[in-house]
């Protein structure tokens, strides 16, 4: 390779790699897609008849604006402060459309949506060779990296999960930003404004062609089109900070201490650079605790591990190398995932999946500059310059086995995805003092009729942040708990807390204006609940047919504790329980 290995866009461009001319260059991609779908498809056997799960009932299957392709629901979709972007938490039109279109081309056939998944997949691989060649990186390391992230464990996740198709079609239009950018203008600017319309994970195309530019020598073009990425990134920010701030319910009490907060973000980190480097630490559902103590280890990795890779970054760039730009793209990925804005499951393999390549880029630009100093430096002994060479043509067959090793996991983790039960069950295994432990265990308490575990443990479920009020009197796991005094307080102070939070968030919305009804509903406040539900017909939207269903049977309890008070029957009044104590 002609110049300095891993020195951006100014090294041998892709097209000295794949060919003279554009139409070899374009069947020599086209080859590279079919190859990776092959595989995709063969490594992801197992879940293609895998039913929708978890986040797909909410996103697709009982999302009403994509029951139908009307003029009515389009537009919803696309409205930045309509109703349809509570269904998903985040403004995004493009993900929404994309599974109206499946749904209107699949209905219930499953293996059209998966297969829509593996393809995606395959074409953000694809594109990966060719950021990786683009930035100088030779044709064996550019196809092992991106085998590397093609096959890794932790991309199972955002292939198998049908709703997923948001991570994997807004990579692409990161790539495709990036790659675009100095063809076309325009064209960029587009595939930049999808992806962050498809998923907010997108911004982290922003910063990495920033650096990018900035190895190959930044000019006023560069200027240009990056101030129209960002007046598109503002645009987006508005309404997807507003969404944030209308449906994010989920507060974890330990993050009210600024330094646990900071540490969990770093321990976060490490874990992402674990599971990149070796694959450990895959699982569903993942509920790590936050960082309560300085000596925790994962704060302690990613405290060395943000200032190593932080110094890198700087040398790098410093040089005029695309190394820089990789370990920037990686922490770009991180950020929107990285706690600073709290949600639940805080790490998750899907959210690897933006990390990762920016991982494997900086990795592989890092070591052949360290091979190119090393051949540089001619007081450099014989013995050692051999064992550096040896080291090298190691490398990709140690690779190699390694990304063998990972499309074997990868196909027994595909298996797991056509059953949501197995997939809980991992993560209670893993995480038995997550969320879903802790309410397992709750149930299981309430079966046995253990009033204050059942408490207990619902309580330490709920301080990590989950609000499960609707429908806890109901679940068949508390039946002999609902009517003690004490259960029943817990289930309205939860129920409470919930309205006090909506309250001060003021959101008017059919959605929210059906939750708050609901709310009032468990707390028997039948007035306040009818009225919440007159507003959610006021004002209009598809679950219109659900709030008159509901209003009705709020009607109908109503009259009948009327009819109970009339003939002198006592009607419980729920008061909060004075022995509880602590946020629930």
């Amino acid at each position: 390779m002609a110049g300095d290995p891993g020195r951006g866009e100014t090294s041998r461009s892709f097209a000295e790699f794949t060919g003279a001319s554009a139409g070899v260059n374009r069947i020599r991609t086209a080859l590279l897609f079919l190859g990776f779908a092959a595989v995709t498809l063969v490594v992801q056997h197992g879940a293609l008849q895998g039913p929708f799960i978890s986040d797909d009932f909410k996103d697709i299957v009982n999302n009403p604006y994509l029951g139908a392709v009307s003029r009515a629901n389009l537009l919803e979709i696309a409205n930045p402060w309509g109703d349809a972007r509570l269904f998903t938490a985040n403004y995004a039109p493009v993900h929404l459309f994309a599974h109206m279109l499946e749904r209107l081309m699949f209905g219930n056939d499953m293996l059209g949506y998966h297969v829509v998944n593996a393809l995606v997949h395959a074409w953000v691989s694809t594109l990966l060779v060719l950021l990786f060649r683009r930035s100088g990186i030779p044709p064996t390391a550019a196809l092992l990296g991106a085998a590397w992230f093609s096959l890794h464990p932790a991309s199972v996740e955002a292939v198998a999960w049908i709703s997923q198709l948001k991570t994997n079609a807004a990579m692409a239009f990161t790539l495709g930003a990036v790659l675009a950018r100095r063809r076309s203008e325009s064209l960029a600017a587009v595939l930049f404004a999808l992806g962050l319309l498809t998923k907010t994970s997108a911004v982290s195309a922003l910063p990495l062609a920033c650096a990018l530019s900035f190895v190959a020598g930044f000019t006023r073009r560069d200027a240009r089109w990056l101030a129209v990425w960002s007046l598109i990134f503002v645009l987006y920010a508005v309404p997807q900070l507003g969404t944030y701030n209308e449906v994010a319910d989920y507060q974890v009490a330990a993050f009210s201490d600024p330094w646990v907060h900071l540490r969990s973000i770093l321990a976060y980190w490490m874990r992402y650079l674990a599971m990149a480097a070796t694959a450990s630490g895959v699982s569903a559902f993942q509920e790590p605790g936050p960082a309560l103590s300085w000596a925790d280890p994962w704060f302690l990795g990613g405290f060395v591990a943000t200032g190593l890779l932080g110094w890198r970054s700087v040398v790098a760039l410093r040089e005029r190398r695309a190394e820089g730009a990789f370990w920037i793209f990686a922490a770009a990925g991180f950020g929107p995932v990285s706690q600073i804005f709290p949600f639940l499951y805080p790490v998750g393999d899907r959210y690897l999946y933006f990390i990762l390549p920016g991982l494997i880029g900086g990795a592989i630009t890092w070591g052949l500059a360290l091979r190119a100093k090393l051949e540089a430096r001619p007081s450099q002994s014989a013995a050692v310059r051999r064992f550096a060479a040896a080291s090298m043509r190691a490398l990709p067959i140690v690779s190699g086995c390694v990304i063998l090793s990972f499309a074997v996991q990868s196909s027994g983790r595909a298996a797991l995805w056509v059953d949501e039960k197995r997939l809980v069950e991992e993560g209670i295994r893993n995480y038995p003092e997550g969320e879903g432990a802790l309410f397992q265990r709750a149930c299981q308490a309430g079966i046995a009729n253990d009033l204050d575990r059942s408490i207990d443990l619902l309580r330490r479920a709920a301080a990590r942040g989950v609000n499960r009020f609707d429908g806890l009197l109901d679940d068949p796991c508390f039946v002999r708990l609902r009517d003690e005094p004490r259960f029943v307080a817990f289930v309205v102070e939860l129920t409470q807390r919930w309205l006090e939070e909506a309250e001060r968030r003021d959101v008017h919305t059919q959605a929210m204006w059906l939750a708050r009804a609901r709310a009032h509903a468990t707390l028997k406040h039948y007035r306040k609940a009818r009225a919440a539900y007159l507003e959610a017909l006021d004002i209009g939207g598809p679950q219109t047919a659900l709030a008159r269903s509901e209003i009705d049977d709020v009607i109908e309890r109503q009259a009948e504790r009327r009819a109970q008070r009339k003939a002198g029957k006592p009607v419980r009044i729920h008061q909060r329980d004075p022995a509880a104590t602590g946020p629930p």
